[in-house]
């Protein structure tokens, strides 16, 4: 799947026991993703609480990611449709360009209907394999 960013969630997916962010190959796979270019983004309806309790997380975040937006930020929750368009007009995206993971099934069907190729967090073994399938030509 060729994406020009992936957007994720935060406590869901990225933090937490058994998210990404506990997954080793993970921190290779976003240093491939900023290589290619690919933007990262966090799109979370809490408020990035968890960076601030787990440094070593925020860390990766400020390396690799291009922006984090959070909806006590920018006012919209998802899945209203108001929560992607900040990040699809500040950054010149379409949703057909972007890879969307969220643990919530609510919002990835929301996103599916928007137009994003949205993807269902259930383990950090099965998002890794969709990640992986990431175009990076």
């Amino acid at each position: 799947m060729k994406v020009k960013a992936i957007i994720f969630d935060l406590n869901g997916c990225l933090g937490g026991p058994g998210a990404l962010f506990a997954v080793t190959k993970f921190g290779l796979l976003i240093e491939e993703f900023k290589k290619h270019n690919i933007k990262l983004f966090i799109l979370s309806n809490g408020t990035g609480s968890h960076l601030r309790s787990h440094p070593e997380h925020a860390q990766l975040v400020r390396k690799y990611f291009t922006g984090e937006y959070y909806s006590n930020m920018t006012g919209h929750m998802k899945p209203d449709e108001d929560a992607w368009s900040e990040i699809m007009v500040a950054w010149d995206l379409k949703p057909s360009e972007c890879l969307f993971v969220d643990d919530s099934h609510e919002n990835v069907t929301e996103a599916n209907k928007i137009g994003f190729n949205a993807h269902l967090f259930t383990s950090s073994e099965e998002c890794m394999k969709v990640l992986q399938s990431v175009d990076m030509q």
